[in-house]
């Protein structure tokens, strides 16, 4: 199965977004899924891609919802924005599925608009890079990340 991330900052910044596509990724790719990470939905999306992960919101996510609305996909906007108007007008644009980092988030989300399923799956850590027990980076000596 396709799937494909929407991330308009890909390569270009490391932040919190970026690295959570570029870690999901990687994992999705292991078992077995095509991926691929595209600036934006009119940046070539293959057609034949089945699942759409949207992180750009606003009009990029109306784009893509009506995208997958032609090409039989589903959406998927992940709460990455956090609760507030951005993730207000993703839900607006009735993803198939909106996944919250907590369950809070994902009752302020049913709460926006109860029509849009949600799901709550927090940001995992991986404990190579995030782990107390290592010695500290030469960039941060005073502790661990």
């Amino acid at each position: 199965m396709k799937i494909a991330f929407l991330t308009r900052w890909q390569g270009i910044n490391t932040r919190g977004v970026e690295t959570y596509v570029d870690e999901l990724s990687q994992r999705l790719k292991k078992f077995g899924y095509q991926v691929s990470i595209h600036k934006n939905i009119r940046d070539h999306v293959d057609l034949s891609t089945k699942i759409i992960i949207s992180t750009n919101g606003r009009f990029d996510a109306i784009l893509a919802k009506l995208w997958c609305l032609i090409h039989q996909a589903s959406l998927i906007i992940p709460g990455q924005s956090g609760i507030g108007w951005d993730d207000k007008l993703n839900l607006w644009v009735f993803p198939d599925v909106y996944v919250g980092l907590t369950k809070s988030q994902c009752n302020w989300a049913k709460s926006v608009n109860p029509l849009v399923k949600t799901v709550p799956i927090p940001n995992g850590v991986d404990l190579d890079k995030f782990n107390p027990q290592v010695k500290p980076l030469a960039t941060n000596k005073s502790r661990p990340i």
